[in-house]
């Protein structure tokens, strides 16, 4: 088996501390941008005729030109032109993304400062992306977990005490011994 990092639904998705009130009524705005993202992307795509790692492979690639465009999806030259401002724009279209998510969470204090950076936890040979800085990634984790401990906290305090078992299962009350064996004479 591979060691690539996997998504798991129960583990990141279900437990993943949206911004607040997201799932009790839509963000149009958020629901706007993504649509907007999904659909360049897939007609991008469609026209250059290439799979998402193809089009994630430009879409981080620093030396993005028409050529290196023609050579990935052996188009002509007006088509890879087009590909070249298309995966420009995706690039636009993803800060876009980034910002109206960073800004749902009330966090527009954090500069993301988008650009190539080297991402340290991907493989030496492939960690150059187009991505948020290193400190905003920091920062942007650290307050995901600090929210994500604090929601917690607040679920847990919001649980309903469990009522006390009765009948021959339930476990003795504190410093009484119970017997299960005796023995006879």
């Amino acid at each position: 088996m591979k060691q690539d990092l996997r998504y798991s639904p129960s583990k990141c998705f279900e437990t993943f501390v949206f911004p607040e009130g997201l799932w009790q009524s839509a963000n149009a705005a958020l629901a706007a941008r993504g649509e907007c993202y999904h659909e360049h992307r897939k007609s991008l795509m469609r026209a250059l005729w290439l799979g998402l790692t193809d089009i994630y492979n430009l879409f981080h690639a620093r030396d993005l030109t028409p050529a290196k465009v023609a050579k990935v999806s052996k188009k002509s030259h007006e088509e890879s032109k087009r590909g070249y401002e298309g995966l420009v724009e995706l690039r636009r279209l993803h800060i876009a993304l980034d910002l109206a998510i960073r800004d749902a969470y009330g966090w527009q204090n954090i500069p993301l400062d988008h650009d190539f950076y080297e991402v340290e936890t991907l493989a030496e040979n492939d960690r150059l992306r187009y991505t948020i800085s290193p400190a905003a990634r920091k920062e942007l984790l650290g307050r995901l977990l600090a929210l994500n401990h604090a929601r917690a906290e607040a679920e847990k305090a919001a649980a309903k005490p469990t009522k006390p078992k009765r009948g021959r299962n339930a476990p003795a009350p504190a410093g009484e011994h119970v017997e299960m064996f005796t023995e006879e004479d």
